[in-house]
């Protein structure tokens, strides 16, 4: 998805959201709310999930994104304009922490169950938003805020364990 003044998808529901400012990559779009990775081989820079490389399925991904997670892109940047949507220093706002409305496949979800990023349909890459139920702190990316049974959205407390340095099982 190409960040666009459209494509504003605001998923914050509430708490410290903590920010960021993190460097931008040329080229590569963000839009708000997307679950964004710090590329440390790329100069540092902030990129949305979808951008993170595939290594083999998405058990062996995941873990290697969440090691990278810095939050969730609170402005949008369409890959060419710089100074468009607020952005006045070449970088952009990541919320580090709060709560936050996320995609997901039907399931029931309890309070504490933890999430991940999902697998973009049968495609080799993370999804920029949506999110899915894992087994293990770590592949996690936050942990579940309210339950529900069915649920095709799910409310996700975010932790970030690159930008706190600490374990994501103890946020």
């Amino acid at each position: 998805m190409t960040a666009s003044l459209t494509s504003y998808n605001p998923t914050y529901r509430y708490g410290d959201t903590s920010p960021a400012q993190i460097p931008f990559k040329a080229g590569v779009a963000v839009n708000v709310g997307d679950l964004c990775y710090v590329d440390t081989a790329d100069g540092g820079t902030v990129k949305p999930a979808m951008s993170f490389p595939w290594t083999t399925n998405l058990a062996t991904t995941q873990p290697l994104f969440v090691d990278q997670f810095c939050g969730v892109a609170g402005q949008a940047y369409d890959g060419v304009n710089a100074t468009a949507y607020g952005i006045q220093d070449g970088t952009l706002r990541i919320d580090t922490s709060g709560v936050y409305d996320y995609a997901c496949a039907a399931t029931t979800f309890l309070v504490g169950d933890l999430v991940g990023v999902a697998q973009d349909g049968a495609n080799s890459n993370l999804a920029g938003q949506t999110v899915a139920k894992v087994a293990s702190v770590g592949l996690a990316i936050g942990r579940v805020a309210v339950a529900g049974t069915s649920l095709t959205t799910v409310r996700v407390k975010i932790f970030t364990p690159y930008m706190n340095l600490v374990n994501a099982g103890s946020a």
